[in-house]
């Protein structure tokens, strides 16, 4: 569609954390390929989801980190992150391509104060949405595994 409409819609071109787990070698040049359009303006949604974990941790990462290399290599776009409640993890892979990204957004910042200094810190932009205004935020019920879950 951004393609078709060059004017007015423009897209990005990632691997969402939710299909980590069926990023393959092979899309790496797909992606690449994306990137080189003028309607593709970002890489991502990447990052980390481990809230819903709908693909494994380790898949993420793998994902997470493929992406950033494109991101540094292949393409003069900033990236579209999420982290997902790991902000450490996060963090630290994002530190080891330090001063070799072109920039990049917190999508959906829906952290703290020390989440937000450390996306800062990074050097990130911080995307905020309706979430933050959504009368669930912040509201938590513990689940028989004692793991919090918004309501």
């Amino acid at each position: 569609m951004a393609a078709s409409h060059p004017l007015h819609l423009w897209s990005t071109a990632g691997v969402h954390p939710h299909h980590a787990q069926s990023f393959a070698a092979s899309q790496r040049s797909e992606l690449n390929d994306l990137l080189t359009l003028k309607a593709v303006v970002a890489v991502g949604e990447c990052g980390l989801d481990y809230f819903r974990n709908l693909s494994p941790p380790p898949a993420q990462r793998e994902a997470f980190i493929a992406q950033l290399e494109i991101a540094q290599c292949k393409s003069a776009n900033p990236c579209s992150f999420i982290s997902g409640m790991r902000m450490a993890i996060f963090a630290a892979i994002l530190q080891e391509f330090a001063g070799r990204l072109h920039g990049g957004v917190a999508h959906c910042f829906t952290g703290g104060e020390l989440e937000l200094e450390a996306y800062l810190e990074l050097g990130l932009y911080i995307g905020i949405t309706g979430w933050a205004c959504d009368e669930r935020r912040g509201v938590f019920e513990l689940r028989k595994n004692g793991a919090a879950h918004p309501r």
